[in-house]
């Protein structure tokens, strides 16, 4: 609803003073704020839940290297006492 809506709206009922179309932008400035805070909010808690997921991987593949090394590391001596 646009303001001149808000304006005819409250003429049929009320009295309307620009006090009350500079309260009703404010309200509406405020609404909109809040809306872009929370989408905001909502893009942050989806990119922390990516770096999360990123992490979690990162570690992962660290383990499975370490793990390839150390199986390495461990024929090698497997081989040197067998041989």
């Amino acid at each position: 609803m646009n303001l001149i809506a808000v304006y005819n709206k409250a003429a049929n009922n009320t009295v309307v003073t620009p006090s009350f179309l500079l309260d009703e932008i404010q309200r509406r400035r405020i609404e909109a704020l809040n809306k872009e805070r929370d989408e905001q909010a909502d893009r942050m808690e989806a990119q922390g839940r990516r770096m999360e997921r990123l992490t979690r991987a990162i570690f992962a593949l660290t383990a499975v290297n370490v793990l390839i090394v150390v199986l390495a590391f461990a024929s090698d001596i497997a081989r040197n006492i067998i041989g």
